[in-house]
This record gives C-alpha cells, sequence and structure tokens, in this order.
C-alpha cells in the first residue's frame, strides 16, 4: 500500500462528545457549595427547566433534586442530555417549573 493510501484518520473512532455550554447556570457561593457538595439528593420532583444554552434556549425535562434557601436561590437540575458535561444543571428557580 502506497502512503498516500492510508486513511489520514481513524474511522472506527467514535467522535467526542460534544459539550455546549450553558449560560444561565447558578451557582451558590463557596462557603455554600462546600456545605452541599455531599448531601444526599432530596425528593426528586419533576421539573421542566430552561436552559439557555450558547447555541439557544430549550425546555427540558428533568428532576429537581436538591435546592439550596431563597438566600442563594439554586436549585440542582438532573437532566439526561449529552450536551451536559454533568448530569445536570443548577440554575435559578425562576428557570424552573414543576411538571
Amino acid at each position: 500500500m502506497q502512503a498516500s493510501e492510508y486513511p489520514s484518520h481513524a474511522t472506527n473512532v467514535q467522535p467526542a462528545k460534544q459539550w455546549v455550554k450553558v449560560l444561565n447556570e447558578s451557582w451558590p457561593p463557596l462557603e455554600v457549595s462546600r456545605r452541599i457538595r455531599d448531601v444526599e439528593p432530596q425528593d426528586e420532583i419533576p421539573v421542566i427547566v430552561r436552559v439557555q444554552f450558547e447555541t439557544g434556549e430549550e425546555y427540558l425535562e428533568g428532576k429537581a433534586v436538591w435546592w439550596v434557601n431563597r438566600q442563594t436561590r439554586h436549585v440542582r437540575i438532573a437532566v439526561n442530555d449529552s450536551r451536559l458535561q454533568t448530569g445536570g444543571v443548577t440554575v435559578d428557580p425562576a428557570d424552573v417549573r414543576r411538571r
């Protein structure tokens, strides 16, 4: 086989996941996030969450798995979406509605 006949890339390799940046993610202050990072999920409440990807806004089904008091206002939503680097998003409660 001549060098020019070899493929220039592997044809049997799956492409890497393409994560998309979430613009409306909202994280609690550091002192709060340290306390909640190992918290077991609270009741899982079925919700619709507004996710502002850098490619556009979408409404996704998910489950609220923990939330922080009204002063810090953060809700963690478990979402099954391949564009997310983690298994969900943390957003302001204004972006979440019960199903």
